[in-house]
Formats: structure tokens, C-alpha cells, sequence
């Protein structure tokens, strides 16, 4: 390496260190580490947010993902990944509070409009506690992400047909659109 090479490599260190410097100065000690709270143990995102009051949801919108969940010494199962938001009248993404209820129904021979939710092949509940534990924040705001196991894999390929439903705490029960979402699988 030539001299001229060594001396630019020695001032970007220096100028590293300098801006690592002003960052941390200008940011504050505040910044670096997170708040305590009353028992003087760290906040984390979800205390942030269980700070504020859970609000009464006026809509929802559910994605739906395909997946198999596999654990050591059991068969795979297949299912589907759901990342749920809960909407304000504001349609800002909020944090809530209350039961939530996924009917799933096999539409690989049959079709069904949703609208009797009481004929589904499958029920899925989330108590208020289980379905809080399931919070994340995104970047869109407050998220719960669940999982919702069909059947053992490998199977058959299967259109599945998913209807939310939540009942806040204090609020009506509101209902999330049905969603057709394909098992893949073997085909006959």
C-alpha cells in the first residue's frame, strides 16, 4: 500500500470516530437506553403500547400466508399465517382488546358465500389473553399475527375459504372478509 493510500485510510477512521461521536453526544443518554418503568424494569415496544387503552375497532383486513409448521418428532402440519390490523374511525392501525374467532371452511368441493359461519368445518378461538400475546408492531402500527393449522402434510390440495371474526371487550363483533387461500398439496 503506498503512503498516499495509508493516509486516507487513517483520516476515515478518524473521521468515523468523530461522527460516532457527535451522534452519540447529540442524541443524549435518554435515546441509548430504553425507559424504565414504575418497578424500574426496561419498556419494550408492547408495554409502549399497552400503555395506551385498547381501542373498539370499526374494520379489519387480514393477510393470509400459506406455511407448514414442523417440530422435531411430529409430522408436519399445514396451515396458514394470518398478520391481522384492527382499524380506529381514524383507519389508523390500533391495539385491541377482546375474542378472536377464525371459521375456516373446505371449499375444495363445494363453495360457500361465507355468510353462515355457523356450517364451518373448522373453528378457531383466541381467548383476550392468547390473542393480546399474539401483538407485534409493524411498520403500519399495532399487528397480531396467529397461525391457523389445517391438517397434516402432506396432503391433498385444498381451497380453503377464512372468516374473522372479533368481539371487542365493550365494542359490537366485527367481521373481517372471508378469504379464499389455496392448501397446496397433491392433486388427484
Amino acid at each position: 500500500m503506498n503512503p498516499m493510500n495509508m493516509t486516507t485510510v487513517a483520516f476515515c477512521r478518524h473521521c468515523a470516530a468523530l461522527a460516532c461521536l457527535l451522534m452519540f453526544s447529540s442524541t443524549g443518554c435518554s435515546s441509548l437506553t430504553p425507559a424504565k418503568n414504575k418497578n424500574g424494569k426496561k419498556d419494550s415496544n408492547w408495554s409502549f403500547f399497552k400503555k395506551k387503552e385498547y381501542q373498539i375497532p370499526h374494520s379489519m383486513n387480514v393477510t393470509w400466508t400459506y406455511d407448514i409448521f414442523t417440530k422435531e418428532g411430529k409430522q408436519p402440519t399445514r396451515g396458514f399465517g394470518g398478520r391481522l390490523y384492527f382499524y380506529n374511525e381514524k383507519s389508523q392501525a390500533i391495539p385491541v382488546d377482546g375474542e378472536l374467532t377464525v371459521y375456516g371452511f373446505d371449499d375444495t368441493e363445494r363453495s360457500h358465500d361465507g355468510s353462515s359461519i355457523e356450517s364451518a368445518d373448522k373453528k378457531f378461538r383466541f381467548t383476550p389473553e392468547q390473542f393480546t400475546s399474539h401483538f407485534s408492531e409493524s411498520e403500519l402500527g399495532a399487528s397480531y399475527s396467529i397461525w391457523i393449522p389445517w391438517d397434516a402434510a402432506p396432503g391433498m390440495q385444498k381451497k380453503i375459504m377464512l372468516t374473522p371474526t372479533f368481539k371487542s371487550k365493550d365494542g359490537p363483533v366485527i367481521r373481517g372478509n372471508s378469504a379464499t387461500v389455496i392448501l397446496p398439496g397433491l392433486t388427484p
